[in-house]
C-alpha cells in the first residue's frame, strides 16, 4: 500500500454505508493517533494499518508498526 494514500485499503474492504469509509479514511490524514488492528482470531490485536500520529506516538515508522501486536508489543506512551 502507498503509504502517501493511507487508508485507501480501508476504502476497499468496507461497504458504503452511511458515509463510514470516507469517514475513516480522513480520520487518518487527521493529527489524531489511528490504529487498524485485526479484531478477532489468533490474530488478535495486529496492526494491519496505522497513520503516522500513530506511528510518531509510539516512536516508529508506520512500516515498522505493521505486524507488532497493539497488545503485546506497544506500551501507552507516557
Amino acid at each position: 500500500m502507498d503509504r502517501n494514500h493511507i487508508g485507501d485499503g480501508v476504502k476497499g474492504i468496507l461497504p458504503v454505508k452511511f458515509g463510514l469509509q470516507d469517514l475513516i479514511f480522513h480520520s487518518f490524514a487527521a493529527g489524531d493517533a489511528i490504529f487498524l488492528i485485526e479484531a478477532e482470531g489468533e490474530k488478535l490485536g495486529d496492526i494491519v494499518d496505522a497513520n503516522l500520529a500513530a506511528a510518531e506516538m509510539h516512536g516508529y515508522t508506520i512500516d515498522e508498526l505493521l505486524g507488532l501486536n497493539l497488545i503485546k508489543d506497544l506500551d501507552a506512551p507516557d
